[in-house]
């Protein structure tokens, strides 16, 4: 540290005629952290640049234009540019002085120090007068957040970023150590017993200077006080007899620092030893106003009260040719062009537009993009679209044309100014991505963007009713905020899959304690794992929405399900929602798929179980008799039917007919329980063709009823005006049977029926945008299922279908005898066979040439709750990617990646037998495999292929089942990246069965996850995935490295050892070497 000495000096202001001998002080200085540039603020708000030539060790003056209309008390630079901060205002420049952002808000009134964030260099802190503190993106150009002034004795005078925290100094003599993320003060130090007059931090040290009180005012403290932010406790402070007012501590050399007060006397030190340290003296005639130390740590810069800059070199600085930074950016100098025009001819200007003219080449932004936001005016909102009624109804009159007032709103009456870019950004009602509100430390309130359930305009579709749509960043879905979209219990469901329509109707069943009671009955008690099964799919959707408790979920399994099952294609069930492929009508297709669905769920029980009791559930009893009407023969049989068709009491040719609005629905539902037809027919006793009647009757309604919605066109408009009724659809009803007839009633004895939920279908001008969504009643409080939003509503929003954009489509009933059954979330577990678990259970028969790398587990070893498994999975990928150019050049992902489990593994993970396999399953798989990922998954191609592969085959429902039966016997799964695992598996596991070593081993202020291969080399000393992935060597890695974790923790090493682990990974590029470099 020693050989420092004056090189260079300079005056920041230039005499001009209006300012012949500038009064201006030098407020703040500031190397720049990227380039060879030196940066100075005065008091009149003016800022100067200088660049370095280190051939001649001088300063040049790079460019110096205004920024503030106070004095300038702070400037920072980053890759974008410099930051200075004045009395109110915080202000980003290019280097070469254009302005980026200007950021003005109450929030940082009387600023006096300002800092980066430990987000980087797009985010600073800047405070002020009664410790007002403000964090400032300056990306966006707003606040992100701010804290209020609680302190009206004392104000910030300073303020330094340190590893984790910012350091704040006071004019009371406190440091304030500041949480950045935030805002609150963690610890607080008592340094000096008046003002703060410099700070500096580097890592976890922070080094102060301050002042004393005296009988005549205030003398600089001869003591430099020293801080371990690390363990939040002073260290010794170093001796300064001069007086300190500024101090630096080195930038290379942690332990240097530079010392110096205001009558130019200068120490370079080091605190650790500090009698060993040199003394300098600044040839100065007025008194010291700052000091800084250059990225390099061969420079350094004082400012004095007449506006000099005093450039200081270390002797191996100016000889070694290196300059302020140690990797600068090379200068953007100015260039001298030769002025070009564009001839344009005077005959072909006439005929041809301007804008046929090319431009010049250019690198900058232009004029007429100017982004300073002081000369960028609102305009508002875009003129209204005229509707299409009022443009076919046009007459042309003398001037323009006119069209019948609808006397829609009051006439001559002003809208409301609505802000366009508010508007669009809140139309939108998308969420910030996770990575970018962690880096911004910004919020959203989902109630305040979804607070329109009632807009003004009947018309305009709520933005919680419109569809939605998942967004993908480049950390793929898990960056998406879905709980921005749900902050209830109940978990919704995603849309990005083939045949999502099914969502609304999936959401409502799962409601029905009963039904959901009986389907996690049959999935326990039955292995359902040869053929596939809508039934099995079902309970087990219903039980990880449950387990999920409020976390989104996916219907993949059972998608894919109902997509292999060849009745549901032939019905034209299948549809594609995402690529465009969706019918006309949603709402017909999920009445159709509603009776489907109910259909198989009564055929799987009846084909595996041989009992009936979804029958007794679900199914209408219906009596249907065919009469001859010409030889009278009857014939009479018992039905049952899963939907009950309301029957609509308008037509087309019935419109003038008047039916009382308050009765409407019931009297529709008791004309829906008998229907008559007529057609011709085959008549057994005449044995020709007749003319027959078909009298249909209801006999007995079931505990759980089903009723859909005619949605005939012609009619839909007329029968709207009985649906925005009050009564509309009935909240209960009584059935009761009266002469041998089903009859339904508001009130009186018999069976009552009350609304457990109902299916809409939102549809705007837009045909587009047009979904369904599903309104359930639980424990006496209406919920919005929008796919995965899901938000608390009142009844009379839920049953409100007044509004043109809401249609209702299905109906679900409950009876009371069904509403008194209790959701059974635990019971079916004394029910499960478990003997999957301890037998193979393969697909194509057991093959000879099959290598066995496990061994089954035997009732000794029966899982118990809290029992280690060790797992991994592994994946081959039946689609790629979907993604779309848009028209701006930027892409936009349709729809991610579609993959498959291949094979999935699982390990004891104690006991005798501890890292021994139990279960290695090779899934078969039908569907085409784009591709086998064999360097990540080690599958080779024909493995999954029933005709030639080696391994002995087990159906996905087979593997699915293991899983879920460890998953409620209590195990607890460890492994490495888990998540992912699981969320392609399509299975939830609480929080509390999962054990993660990619989170075990993480350090958040890394902001990097360490792969297993590498965790593995460094705490192991093993080599692992050297070739192709192998699930079981995976999970068996993961498993050592939990065991390894225990050990180092109790002997309270980890942390020292993870931070060691990270530091050589950088050393490393986070790549394992081999092993004998560890």
């Amino acid at each position: 540290m020693e050989g420092w000495q004056e090189i260079y000096r300079i005056p920041n202001a230039i005499p001009t005629r209006r300012d012949p001998v500038p009064t201006s002080t030098i407020t703040a200085r500031a190397f720049d952290l990227s380039q060879d540039l030196l940066w100075a603020g005065d008091s009149k708000g003016r800022l100067g640049g200088y660049y370095f030539d280190p051939s001649s060790g001088g300063l040049g003056r790079y460019t110096s234009f205004g920024t503030q209309s106070s004095p300038i008390v702070s400037i920072l630079t980053n890759d974008r540019g410099v930051i200075t901060a004045g009395k109110d205002q915080v202000c980003l420049h290019s280097r070469r002085g254009i302005l980026r952002k200007r950021i003005a808000d109450p929030a940082i009134k009387g600023v006096s120090a300002m800092a980066f964030s430990t987000k980087g260099t797009s985010e600073v802190l800047v405070g002020g007068a009664h410790k007002q503190l403000a964090r400032i993106n300056l990306d966006r150009g707003s606040l992100s957040a701010s804290r209020e002034g609680r302190d009206r004795n004392s104000s910030y005078t300073c303020m330094k970023r340190g590893s984790l925290t910012v350091a704040c100094g006071s004019s009371t003599g406190a440091i304030d150590i500041v949480d950045p993320n935030s805002l609150q003060t963690v610890k607080t130090f008592a340094a000096h017993s008046g003002p703060v007059s410099d700070i500096d931090c580097r890592g976890y040290t922070v080094m102060t200077c301050g002042f004393s009180p005296r009988k005549n005012g205030f003398l600089p403290d001869l003591l430099v006080n020293l801080f371990d932010l690390r363990a939040m406790k002073p260290l010794a402070p170093v001796p300064f007899p001069s007086g300190a007012s500024f101090v630096r501590l080195h930038p290379k050399l942690s332990t240097c620092c530079m010392i110096a007060s205001t009558n130019g006397q200068v120490q370079s030190l080091d605190y650790v030893n500090p009698t060993n340290g040199f003394l300098y003296q600044s040839a100065i005639s007025s008194a010291l106003t700052g000091l800084d130390l250059s990225p390099s740590g061969d420079y350094m810069v004082l400012t004095d009260s007449e506006g000099f800059l005093q450039l200081w070199a270390n002797s191996t600085g100016p000889s070694s040719g290196t300059g302020f930074s140690e990797f600068p950016v090379p200068l953007e100098l100015p260039t001298a062009g030769a002025d070009s025009a564009i001839v344009i001819d005077a005959p072909y200007f006439d005929s041809t537009p301007l804008s046929a003219v090319g431009m010049p080449y250019y690198k900058e932004e232009l004029l007429s993009s100017w982004s300073d936001s002081n000369y960028m005016f609102n305009t508002g909102m875009p003129a209204p679209v005229i509707d299409a009624d009022i443009v076919a109804a046009l007459k042309p009159g003398e001037v323009g044309s006119f069209a019948p007032y609808k006397k829609r709103r009051p006439r001559n009456l002003a809208q409301k100014y609505i802000s366009f870019d508010q508007h669009r950004r809140s139309s939108a009602s998308i969420p910030k991505f996770i990575s970018e509100k962690e880096r911004t430390g910004e919020t959203e309130d989902p109630d305040a963007i979804f607070a329109d359930n009632v807009p003004l305009d009947p018309n305009k579709i709520p933005r919680a009713y419109r569809k939605l749509e998942i967004k993908y960043s480049k950390f793929g879905i898990a960056d998406f905020d879905f709980d921005f979209y749900n902050r209830t219990q109940y978990s919704g469901l995603e849309t990005q899959l083939a045949n999502s329509y099914t969502n609304p109707l999936l959401q409502l069943l799962r409601f029905s304690p009963l039904f959901y009671n009986a389907c996690l009955e049959y999935v326990a008690r039955y292995n359902t794992v040869d053929n596939i099964s809508l039934l099995n799919e079902l309970g087990l959707l219903f039980d990880m929405l449950h387990k999920a408790n409020g976390k989104h979920c996916r219907a993949s399994n059972f998608l894919k399900t109902l997509s292999l099952t060849p009745q549901a294609s032939k019905l034209g069930l299948i549809h594609d929602d995402i690529t465009g492929s969706q019918p006309a009508s949603s709402a017909h297709l999920l009445q159709s798929f509603c009776r489907f669905l109910l259909d198989c769920v009564a055929l799987d029980e009846s084909s595996i179980a041989s009992t009936n009791f979804f029958d007794s559930v679900t199914g209408i009893v219906v009596n249907t008799t065919r009469k001859s009407l010409t030889c009278g023969a009857e014939s009479v049989s018992t039905d049952v039917f899963r939907t009950l068709e309301l029957v609509s009491l308008v037509s087309s040719s019935s419109q003038q007919k008047y039916f009382r609005a308050s009765s409407y629905f019931l009297d529709s539902l008791q004309r829906s329980l008998e229907s008559w037809t007529q057609m011709r027919g085959w008549c057994e006793a005449c044995q020709k063709y007749q003319l027959m009647g078909t009298l249909q009757s209801v006999q007995k309604f079931p505990p759980l009823l089903n009723i859909s919605i005619p949605l005939e066109d012609g009619t839909t408009h007329l029968n709207r005006q009985y649906w925005a009724s009050d009564s509309w659809p009935a909240k209960e009803f009584v059935v009761t049977t009266v002469r041998g007839k089903l009859t339904v009633r508001r009130q009186g004895n018999g069976d009552k029926y009350r609304l457990l939920g109902l299916i809409a279908q939102i549809a705007g001008q837009d045909t587009r945008g047009t979904h369904l969504v599903c309104l359930v009643r639980i424990d006496e409080q209406w919920y919005l299922f929008n796919d995965f939003l899901v938000k608390s509503v009142s009844e009379k929003e839920a049953l409100d279908f007044s509004v043109p954009w809401k249609t209702p489509v299905l109906l679900i009933y409950q009876s009371a005898a069904a509403e008194q059954i209790q959701f059974d979330y635990d019971g079916f577990r004394a029910h499960m066979d478990t003997s999957i678990l301890y037998r193979d259970h393969f697909a194509t028969g057991i093959r000879e040439s099959a290598k066995r790398e496990y061994e089954l587990l035997c009732d000794s070893e029966a899982p118990e709750p809290g029992s280690l498994v060790a797992m991994d999975a592994e994946f081959v990928m039946l689609q790629q990617e979907e993604t779309e150019i848009r028209s701006d050049g930027t892409k936009s992902l349709l729809r991610p990646t579609l993959l498959s489990l291949a094979r999935v593994s699982c390990l004891r993970g104690q006991g005798p037998k501890r890292g021994v396999a139990f279960i290695d399953d090779y899934i078969l798989t039908t569907e085409t495999i784009v591709d086998y990922l064999t360097e990540f998954s080690g599958i080779e191609p024909g493995d999954l292929d029933p005709a030639v592969s080696n391994h002995n085959l087990v159906t996905l429902q087979a593997s699915y089942k293991k899983l879920w039966l460890l998953l409620n016997l209590g195990c607890v799964f460890l492994g490495h990246g888990l998540y992912n695992d699981f969320r392609t598996i399509n299975i939830r596991v609480p929080e509390n069965q999962v054990i993660d070593t990619v989170d075990i081993y993480y350090l958040k202020s890394r902001q990097r996850k360490l792969s297993l291969k590498f965790l593995a080399w460094f705490f192991l000393g093993e080599a692992v995935q050297t070739g192709n992935h192998d699930s079981i060597e995976d999970a068996h890695t993961a498993l050592s490295l939990y065991y390894k974790f225990q050990e180092l923790r109790q002997a309270g090493t980890f942390s020292a050892q993870l931070e060691e682990c990270y530091n050589e990974g950088r050393k490393w590029n986070f790549k394992p070497p081999p092993i004998d470099k560890r």
